[in-house]
Parts: C-alpha cells; structure tokens; sequence
C-alpha cells in the first residue's frame, strides 16, 4: 500500500478500526471480563447442561459456541461490544459522518456510565442489543441498494439477528416486533396491506416458535427445559409493594387450602421494602431475620396470581406507586446513585476457572463510574428526554431524508418498546436493563445532528 493510499484505507474502513479499538479499549479494562453471578451461571450451564427455568437458553449458546476456545466469556464479550460499536460506526457512516467525528461521537457514547459500564459485563443486556442494532443497519443498507447482489442476504441476515435478539431476553419481543415490521415495510413494500399484516405475523410467529424451541429444550439432546415461573416471583414482590403504598398486608399469599393465614404487620413490610424491588427486599428481610414471610406453606402459582389480580383491582394507586418507585430505578430518576451500572465485584467467586487481576486503569474506570453515576449527567432519564425531543424535530423536518427519518423513527420507537414494559413486568431496578434502550435511542439524536448532509449531498 503507497502512502497516498493511506487516507483511503483509513476512511474506507474506518467503521470497522474504530470498532475493533473501541472494543479493545473495554476489554483492556475488563479482561477477561466481569462476571456476576448471572454470568457465571452462563458459563457453567454452557460447559455442563443447560437448566432454562427464568433464564433463557439461547445465551447458554452462545456461551457455548464462544466456548470452543475455553475463552468463551471473553470471546462473548468481544464480539457483543464489537457488534454495538460497528453497528453505530455503520450509521455514522450512512450519515456521512467523517472518521474523526465518528470517533468522538463514539467516545462521547461510551463515556456514559450506563452504556460504558454493562458493556464491562458478560450481561445479556448487551447481547441482546448487538443484535438489534446490526439488524436496523442491514435492513436500512438493503433499502437503500436493492439491486446489489448482497441485498438478498443482508434482509435474511437482518430477520435472524431478530429472532437471537428475541431470544437472548424474553422481553425483547417488545422492540424487536417493532424493527420486524420496518423489516416487512422495506422489502414488502409493493404488497399490499393486507398480506404485509400478514408477512409481519408470520415474522412474530417464527420468533415465538423460535423461542418455544430454544429456550423450551435442551440441545443436542431435546429434553423439555424447567418451566418460567418468574412472572409469579415479580407477582409476589408486588403484592409487597402494593402492601406498602396502600397501607393494607396483603403477604403472605394465604393458600386456597387455608384463606386465614396471617398476614404479616405493616411495620414489619415497611421495615423490609426496597424500591429497588426483589433482592434487596428479599435481602432486607432476611438481614432482619425474615419477620415477613413471603410465601405461606401450601401456596401455588394460582394462589399468587389470584391474589395479584384482586390487588390490583383494590389498590390500583398502590399498584401503579410501587411500580413508578421499580422504574424510576432502572431509569435513574431517584436522588440516589443508580443501582449496579455495572458489576463492581469483576469476577465473583466460582469454580470455572475464572480470576481477576487487578488493574489500575481498572480502578480507575469503576471510580468514574460510580462517581459520575451519582450526577444527574451520569443518570439515563436526561438522554432519554433528549432522545424523545430529537425524535421529535427530526420527524418533522424535511430537510433530513425520509429514509433517514425512519431509521431514526424505528430505532426510537424500538427503544421506548424495550424499555416501557419494564413498568409492569420486572421485579428489580437494575439500570442496566436501560442499556439497549440508550443505544438505540442515541440513533435518532445522530440522524437529527447529521441528516442534513446526505440532503446537502455530502458523499456517504
């Protein structure tokens, strides 16, 4: 390669180094990256079976598949970060960003305690968010080149990062039916509406065979995995918080075989709520030697839900306060430092072989983290506002492309659907489950600053 060649080279590949420096940066702070327990427990049902249960399996995958080398969490950890950073390197692109600009607009990112700090983490939050976000690139790269021999493949590429998506988090169906259906309007666009409808649900019903499958059986063996009864788990903590903010013991659920069980005394509950929700009520009241018990011997999922229904019904003020103390958690609207942007223990204790040495660039990371975590810039809820807002002008100017507005329109929108079911269906205030919803919320903020000079006509 000539000198003169250089810029060339630099510019013509620079979504590509940027991502692999970035990602290198992390992973000189991290490696071979933090575990919490989640993690861990990833990585030995990768190595030995898989259990399922709350946790989905497809993450147990692609652990496993990481896992050929014996480096499997930091193989993981590599490729997720690799993919979130190339995929909004790709965008900087599409908008006709040059590469220094795109390297700061990718520092400025990563500086963000909340987006920097799971990305520290094997954490599904991240995984799950690769997918979706290389997802919109392909789907927006094949619309606008429907001629090139490579668009075919980029549209079946995009549907199958969906369906991971899907899987990885049980809840990301929320946003990922949402870029689904950008999916059916770019390549279907000349059916008409009806069979559109059509393409969509089947495209929502291959994710939910998909999830019944994968996450339902063990491989390569096709034994039926341990049942989810998580939703009874968050229905029980619940019931504590509506017991809290309506003033009324509603724990524990009585069985049907014995409606009298005693409640137990408001103190008692109050002494032991948390608005961080499950664990740390769960962990208060073990500390105070458990004077709420949550469950009664006896009881069933039934019991729970029935109890649940007729709370909510009685006390929907309660409800919906216990629920706004969990979301303003996981948004970081509460005075307090935000609850685990990531996992301050590095590495927890295991007996995978797992180990962490120390660095002082390390320490340095975490302090700024839990620093800046503590200040109303280092909190999630001001970005998300700024995202809503820039949605918002972006949409309504036409000075910006229409192609460029429904990819930021798409990408907002597959946010905001991530990130609102969390009002009614989490059991803790974890920020970090904010993350996909950062990411893919900060497309639309760069389409508003930048989507004027694919108008201009500035080169992409």
């Amino acid at each position: 390669m000539s000198f003169r060649s250089i810029p060339d080279f630099v510019d013509r590949y620079a979504p590509a180094w940027i991502a692999v420096i970035f990602t290198m940066a992390v992973l000189l702070v991290c490696y071979p990256g933090f575990m919490s327990y989640d993690s861990l427990r990833m990585l030995e049902e990768a190595r030995s079976h898989v259990y399922g249960g709350i946790y989905p399996a497809m993450p147990v995958y692609l652990m496993r598949l990481s896992d050929i080398t014996g480096h499997g969490p930091t193989v993981m950890l590599v490729v997720q970060n690799f993919l979130i950073f190339l995929g909004l390197a790709i965008i900087l692109r599409f908008l006709a960003a040059p590469w220094w600009f795109a390297v700061m607009v990718m520092a400025l990112i990563l500086s963000m305690p909340v987006v920097v700090g799971p990305m520290l983490v094997v954490w599904k939050d991240v995984t799950t968010t690769a997918p979706m976000l290389m997802a919109l690139v392909l789907i927006y790269w094949a619309r606008r080149h429907p001629s090139s021999p490579r668009a075919p493949a980029a549209k079946w590429c995009s549907m199958l990062l969906l369906i991971v998506a899907s899987l990885v988090r049980f809840n990301a169906v929320t946003a990922t039916a949402v870029i689904a259906v950008y999916w059916v309007l770019s390549f279907y666009s000349g059916r008409s509406r009806l069979k559109q409808v059509a393409i969509f649900l089947l495209a929502l019903a291959a994710m939910a065979a998909c999830n019944k499958v994968v996450n339902g059986y063990s491989f390569p063996r096709f034994q039926k995995l341990a049942g989810n009864d998580l939703a009874y788990g968050i229905m029980n903590y619940d019931l504590v918080g509506i017991s809290k903010w309506s003033g009324t013991p509603l724990v524990p659920v009585a069985p049907a075989s014995d409606p009298l069980f005693p409640k137990a005394t408001i103190t008692d509950i109050s002494r032991i709520y948390n608005s961080l929700g499950a664990l740390h009520i769960q962990a208060a009241n073990e500390a105070l030697g458990n004077p709420v018990k949550l469950a009664a011997p006896g009881y069933s999922n039934n019991d729970i839900a029935h109890a649940w229904i007729d709370a909510i019904l009685r006390y929907p003020a309660a409800y919906l306060r216990y629920r706004r103390d969990l979301f303003e958690e996981i948004i970081g609207a509460k005075p307090t430092p935000t609850f685990e942007p990531t996992h301050y223990g590095k590495i927890d204790d295991n007996n995978l072989g797992m180990k962490f040495t120390d660095r002082a660039i390390t320490g340095q990371v975490l302090t700024y983290i839990e620093n800046a975590s503590t200040v109303t810039l280092g909190k999630p809820w001001p970005y998300l506002l700024l995202s809503i807002g820039c949605t918002a002008i972006m949409l309504g100017l036409r000075t910006i492309p229409g192609h460029l507005r429904a990819l930021g329109g798409v990408a907002f929108c597959a946010a905001i659907m991530y990130i609102v079911p969390f009002f009614a269906m989490t059991g803790t205030g974890e920020v970090r489950y904010v993350y996909p919803t950062l990411i893919l919320g900060s497309v639309p903020i760069l389409v508003l600053l930048l989507g004027w000079r694919s108008r201009a006509g500035i080169a992409q």
